[in-house]
């Protein structure tokens, strides 16, 4: 996810104080028996839904799209409206007055269940009422026509040069808390502020011939059509990149094709060899990769996506190498195990640094080391909004992975790292975890009994 050029200088520090962990420990390793004596518990989404999604780019680089949302009620309440994330409308002139070029938006018409509906959209949240109630179990169509430009500079959802960047594009249905609500809260322009359910999709897409279209699909393919029909199932969002004439490397680790677009000449191989061995030693250590392409885009921001990365190439960051290993690694934390990353971005954030950390240090003996920085008390899982944008990455990133760390360091060290990683996947996948839920479970795989070693660092009372 975004801020992270100023701090893989983190990552590669906790990566020198994993490197001292003992490969040999005479301390508790992790739970034998936890397939008989422990259940884990997922948040429930409190819907499901369907999207089917057609896109068309014209030539005046407008996209036109029609969306038809199927949302099934699986909670207990009685829905009277729908609350959507509208992303693209945060990149507009009215909400995004200092963008030299920003996006424009229109809405041509919103349907539910075929009926003509009105709606209120402000900034990213789009309310459409129900004129008849949605009952358990049951399912609505909401249909909805718009077309849009990209704006410059954008976050995510951004135009760079001759390409197209759509991330968050379509309306987006948020989680629903049963007996609270949807659970949708104000975007941010910091980490990710919206929270999505596992879901499956169908898209039509149309394109000028120019252009190849990369998609967290991977039946895409690079010698791309102008126009085609895709699918994929079970994931939190889909991203659809539009390049104009993309330079493509590839390479194929066992069933998987891993393919890096508009990196140059220089960074290729050090690109190519961090995505082919980190790919391969998180799968040996947490479980299998969810797809068979691994595409890694170039741009000027590191961004993870179901199946696509964006890495930094700008120069702007520290480590190209680190910044492709934390966003691959993100496909399986957030990606496979869900979180909600307004309220718990640590555990996706602090999971992607510590995994890299454990490939980057995986064959060196180097001396423990401390973080380089010195943070203010502050809990690493609060709401992003609380957070000033400076101090966000220090916390949610550096803090939770350092003091993961040093908890397993005192529990086993590497070996238990890994083999806590595989069975954390093992029970959580496709599953939505909070920080109440995680502590249950470490608590449980490392035999610890009280909460005081996570009290320094998290807000225990609250989870």
């Amino acid at each position: 996810m975004n801020n992270r050029s100023s701090l893989i200088f983190l990552i590669i520090v906790i990566s020198l104080i994993l490197a001292s962990c003992q490969k040999d420990s005479n301390s508790m390793q992790t739970g034998k028996v936890i397939k008989e004596n422990f259940k884990p518990i997922s948040k429930s989404p409190g819907v499901n839904t369907v999207y089917n999604l057609s896109l068309k780019m014209k030539k005046d680089e407008t996209f036109d799209v029609q969306a038809f949302i199927d949302i099934t009620n699986t909670s207990k309440d009685k829905l009277n409206s729908v609350e959507l994330y509208f992303i693209p409308n945060m990149f507009t002139k009215e909400n995004s007055p200092t963008l030299q070029h920003p996006s424009k938006i229109h809405i041509q018409s919103i349907r539910v269940n075929d009926i003509h509906s009105p709606y209120n959209l402000v900034q990213d949240k789009l309310t459409i009422p129900l004129k008849t109630t949605l009952e358990p179990d049951q399912t609505t169509r909401i249909s909805i026509s718009y077309s849009f430009t990209l704006p410059d500079n954008g976050f995510q959802f951004t135009k760079q040069s001759d390409n197209f960047y759509l991330a968050q594009w379509y309306p987006m249905v948020p989680t629903y808390i049963e007996g609270r609500g949807w659970n949708k809260l104000p975007y941010q322009f910091k980490g990710e502020s919206y929270h999505t359910a596992f879901s499956n999709f169908n898209l039509i897409y149309e394109v000028p011939n120019e252009y190849t279209v990369i998609t967290t699909s991977d039946q895409d393919e690079l010698s791309s059509k102008p126009s085609n029909q895709l699918s994929v199932q079970n994931v939190k969002e889909v991203f659809v990149g539009i390049l104009k004439k993309p330079s493509v490397i590839s390479k194929k680790v066992g069933k998987i094709d891993i393919r890096l677009l508009n990196f140059n000449e220089s960074e290729q191989q050090v690109a190519l060899d961090a995505a082919t061995k980190s790919l391969v030693y998180f799968q040996s250590i947490i479980g299998p990769y969810p797809f068979k392409q691994l595409d890694i885009i170039a741009s000027d921001a590191g961004m993870e996506y179901p199946g696509v990365v964006t890495v930094d190439s700008t120069g702007r960051s520290i480590n190209t190498r680190s910044m492709i290993v934390h966003e691959i690694a993100h496909q399986w934390f957030y990606g496979v195990i869900s979180n909600d990353p307004y309220h718990d971005a640590w555990l996706d954030e602090g999971f992607a640094s510590l995994a890299t950390s454990l490939f980057l240090a995986r064959k060196k003996e180097i001396p423990n080391y401390k973080l380089p920085i010195k943070l203010e008390p502050k809990p690493s899982n609060l709401s992003i909004d609380q957070y000033i944008p400076m101090e966000y990455s220090s916390y949610v990133y550096g803090q939770s992975a350092h003091e993961l760390l040093k908890i397993f360091n005192a529990h086993g060290g590497r070996k238990t790292m890994e083999r806590f990683l595989k069975e954390y996947f093992a029970y959580y996948q496709y599953k939505e975890v909070d920080t109440k839920e995680f502590l249950r479970f470490m608590k449980y795989e490392l035999r610890i009994k009280e909460d005081k070693i996570f009290e320094k660092w998290l807000n225990v009372a609250e989870s």
